[in-house]
């Protein structure tokens, strides 16, 4: 038996384009708000799930069952909305941009997500979105929130979901795919 965890998270991940044209949004907000720690461009992603450290002997069987909740929903239209985010006392806030087109598909697909994986249900409790930025202060959060959504809105179909191992590292989180399943 391995003490080896894995940290890991189901999400759905930007398409590149929709990934790129809000990184590119975004860029004069991260030009006037340097002390965030912005998101990288292929990390974007809305979050269904946090499963947290993983013993690794448990993933294969993570695996198959969320490729059966997976293909279980079928795939769906989603579009991103406004900003918004929070702050903790510690000043160690977080910065998002909400989805607007299929919300209520992405809270339906992280509850089964969460009921499949036998995850606590309590732990979903923002809305959906994507977030941006770590280490947000209270003037960029007001920012995101202030600004108007972008015309025409980023959209694209969810068709897959990925299961994601995170590694932390000094700088950012990196991301390694563990699996990817096709929706419906």
């Amino acid at each position: 038996m391995s003490d080896a965890r894995w940290r890991l998270f189901v999400a759905l991940p930007l398409p590149p384009l929709v990934a790129l044209a809000l990184y590119e949004d975004l860029a004069a907000v991260r030009s006037r708000h340097r002390e965030a720690r912005w998101t990288a461009l292929e990390a974007l992603h809305v979050t269904l799930a946090f499963l947290g450290p993983v013993p690794a002997e448990r993933v294969s069987a993570l695996v198959v069952r969320l490729a059966a909740i997976t293909r279980s929903h079928p795939g769906f239209e989603l579009s991103l909305g406004s900003g918004g985010g929070r702050t903790r006392r510690d000043g160690d806030g977080v910065a998002w941009i909400s989805v607007a087109t299929g919300a209520d598909q992405v809270i339906r697909l992280s509850r089964d997500v969460r009921s499949g994986l036998d995850l606590d249900a309590r732990r979903g409790g923002r809305p959906p979105h994507v977030t941006v930025a770590r280490r947000a202060s209270d003037p960029l959060i007001v920012e995101l929130a202030d600004a108007r959504p972008r015309e025409p809105t980023l959209t694209w179909r969810a068709d897959a979901v990925v299961l994601f191992r995170s590694h932390l590292e000094p700088r950012a989180a990196r991301y390694e795919t563990v699996t990817e399943t096709a929706m419906g």
